[in-house]
């Protein structure tokens, strides 16, 4: 599998469109062009990922300090359960090899309709070496745990870093049970 940089001559832009707009809630999806409006500012990284010309997904991650936060990972929908996101979330590890690995996803709510979907995800970022940090936020109508690779986790360090990026209209509100 390997890793191609979005930008705004990517050729398979069509592609992610699709995923995102299967892949995620409304609440929670974000056209990928905004997604290469803030790779122009330099404050995401958006890769898609191919198994030689099978288009498998993408990501974005917010790769600043020694931080390489994960926000989106979306794998097509027939190739889910395959092995690719543990590949994809591998070759993260090889792009960001000094940076600190975080991943944010629906906190499990035993209320809500899609809490199965929510403990498979976590259950597969724990399968992944990613971590508890105690470290949740809200946004959206949504509460969202965040995990790491690293403990101890450095909060002070996560909080600056994301001090800069609030502003581009991400405004979540972080809290710790």
């Amino acid at each position: 599998m390997n890793a191609v940089k979005v930008d705004k001559d990517f050729a398979d832009f069509d592609k992610i469109e699709n995923l995102a707009k299967e892949a995620f809630p409304p609440s929670e999806y974000v056209p990928p062009k905004a997604f290469l409006k803030a790779t122009e500012m330099q404050e995401v990284d958006f890769w898609a990922f191919f198994d030689e010309n099978l288009f498998v997904g993408y990501v974005v991650i917010r790769h600043k300090m020694n931080f390489a936060y994960l926000f989106f990972l979306a794998v097509q929908k027939e190739l889910r359960n395959k092995g690719y996101g543990t590949q994809i979330l591998k070759l993260l590890e090889n792009l960001y090899p000094d940076a600190i690995q975080i991943v944010d996803f629906e906190m499990i709510d035993s209320e809500c309709q899609n809490n199965d979907m929510r403990i498979r995800r976590k259950n597969f970022y724990l399968r992944n070496g990613y971590k508890e940090i105690n470290l949740f936020y809200y946004f959206n109508n949504e509460n969202f745990e965040i995990m790491s690779k690293k403990t101890p986790f450095d909060y002070d360090g996560f909080h600056e870093m994301m001090s800069s990026f609030i502003g581009m209209g991400f405004h979540p509100k972080f809290f710790s049970k």
